[in-house]
């Protein structure tokens, strides 16, 4: 992954709930604002009512707006279907960028360790034998949503989320690491992270996802 989305990660990690002013306008922030994408750094930033309402999620201008539903996806790996995904531990997400209209599109791997976030770009061919062809309608709408996946010993999960709430789970990662292992704390919050968008998915009508996308 580029320097400026690494640096989003750790931006949006570290910072995020220290946020008081809006990104774009500067004005007073309330602790329920939305948060937008700028499409040519990949930056996520902070806005207020006023702005993140002149942006949509699909936006061809310079910001695009991050949703707020999470959708459960039917969808799951073998060993050697995730092993071709070249993730080494049970947990990434998926994102779509397509930096201006015209351009390919680009499929970023990302995985949460101690140091940060872990990336790399996803063969398109891949991508679409794995992923889009295996579960029906699934279309990630670019640079503001992904695919959330964790693999544990009998289930997995797989969500369809805002992209900052992955950002979100690098924070939550770096914060309760402990010693070579993670220890205890980062795997409660881990779990506890899954809960909350297990019940967001729970609580939220499909209908409402395509309802944000115009």
């Amino acid at each position: 992954m580029r320097a400026t989305s690494l640096g989003t990660i750790r931006r949006f990690a570290n910072t995020a709930t220290d946020h008081r002013n809006c990104d774009i306008c500067r004005s007073e922030l309330i602790d329920t604002h939305r948060h937008v994408v700028e499409v040519k750094t990949r930056r996520i930033l902070c806005a207020c009512d006023l702005c993140s309402s002149s942006f949509s999620v699909q936006s061809n201008g310079r910001f695009r707006l991050i949703p707020q539903y999470v959708t459960r996806v039917a969808l799951s790996f073998s060993d050697s279907q995730w092993a071709r995904l070249g993730i080494p531990i049970g947990l990434a997400f998926f994102t779509v960028e397509k930096p201006s209209q015209g351009d390919a599109v680009i499929v970023r791997a990302v995985y949460p360790s101690p140091a940060g976030a872990v990336a790399s770009s996803v063969d398109s061919d891949l991508w679409q034998s794995l992923i889009e062809s295996r579960a029906g309608s699934l279309r990630l709408l670019p640079d503001v949503e992904s695919l959330l996946v964790r693999r544990t010993e009998g289930k997995h999960e797989c969500f369809i989320v805002p992209v900052d709430r992955c950002f979100e789970l690098i924070g939550i990662v770096r914060r309760n690491w402990q010693g070579m292992s993670g220890g205890v704390d980062v795997h409660h919050a881990i779990d506890q992270f899954f809960h909350q968008i297990d019940e967001s998915a729970s609580r939220i009508d499909s209908s409402q996802r395509g309802s944000e996308t115009s």
